[in-house]
């Protein structure tokens, strides 16, 4: 029962990990595209003393804008959000015009909860609550399956457009700052984990979370986002090789990881679609970590309890009496 609730565990990791690369051959789709316009719209600047109505895409008057709508209230979501905030706030003397805005069935409860937990977000930054609930600006058509849309936008039109199911800083931050530098006229694009910090709490009293087991028996919370910055499948090899290198530093710091990526890379192997998963240069990374990391040839193999089998005798030949002799 054991083995086979481990195997059940594993598979459920690949899916919650890998599957997000998957998703990248069917794309999913929230707000207006590049190149279609950006049509102004009000929300509630709720951090703003007094609290106040106000329109990114009239203040920012054609220059560049950045603009979040958060769809649900996730940890990776409001820690993509925060950093991308923190960047905005930077470039705001750039030119660069930024908000985020929460999307919510409870206007009334939203803003209150934004008050109550104001010290987790960046100081002189727009967040905003929109009057128009859940499915946000009728003209924008977005998308209330996704955690976020990221739009960003220069003389009044989308630039870049990104609707994220998983947000993740290390998967997606390159293709967002790359994107931003090009609005902004930058020629390399900025490194967003500089500007990372502590993730946003949904409740500011919540206690932080407990430093991770050394001996804990499942995979650490950061290893899926590791996992997926390798194999996402826009990556280029320097982008890659970047990602693979900040997985390995993680998995020589943490046995556990590294035995779970050992599995999980031998199944799919064994299972025969590692071609689903990433770039030709991810597919590098996946078998040398199935070689480094994975079950040994003769290792002794798990019973269903979960025990190594032991050598009782059984299935030998009895012992003859000359043997016995002997």
């Amino acid at each position: 029962m054991r083995l086979a609730a481990f195997t059940c565990l594993a598979f459920s990791f690949v899916a919650s990990s890998f599957g997000p690369a998957l998703a990248e051959d069917d794309p999913v789709f929230s707000g207006p595209q590049p190149g279609e316009k950006l049509v102004p719209f009000k929300i509630k600047n709720v951090l703003s003393e007094p609290a106040k109505d106000v329109d990114l895409i009239t203040a920012a008057d054609g220059n560049p804008v950045l603009i979040i709508f958060v769809h649900k209230r996730t940890r990776p979501a409001f820690g993509l959000t925060n950093t991308l905030m923190k960047y905005a706030l930077s470039r705001n003397k750039d030119g660069l015009t930024s908000g985020a805005v929460f999307l919510t069935e409870d206007a009334t409860e939203t803003e209150s909860w934004v008050k109550r937990i104001r010290g987790n977000f960046p100081k002189d930054v727009t967040y905003g609550v929109s009057p128009d609930g859940i499915e946000g600006p009728g003209a924008y058509g977005l998308n209330r399956n996704v955690e976020l849309t990221i739009l960003i936008g220069n003389a009044g039109k989308t630039t870049a457009n990104f609707a994220l199911v998983q947000p993740s800083l290390e998967a997606d931050g390159p293709k967002i700052a790359k994107a931003l530098a090009a609005v902004l006229g930058d020629e390399k694009p900025v490194d967003l984990a500089k500007f990372a910090g502590n993730q946003m709490r949904t409740d500011k009293t919540k206690p932080a979370r407990p430093e991770a087991d050394p001996k804990q028996n499942g995979p650490s919370p950061e290893l899926a986002n590791k996992l997926r910055a390798v194999i996402f499948k826009e990556n280029t090899p320097e982008e890659v090789d970047k990602a693979a290198k900040a997985l390995e530093k993680h998995l020589a710091e943490n046995q556990n990881d590294a035995k779970t990526v050992g599995e999980i890379t031998t199944r799919i192997i064994e299972a025969g679609v590692l071609e689903r998963y990433g770039t030709e240069r991810a597919r590098v990374y996946l078998k040398k970590w199935s070689k480094e990391f994975g079950p040994k040839e003769d290792s002794p193999k798990p019973n269903p309890d979960g025990k190594a089998k032991q050598d009782t005798g059984r299935g030998k030949p009895a012992a003859t009496a000359t043997d016995r002799k002997e």
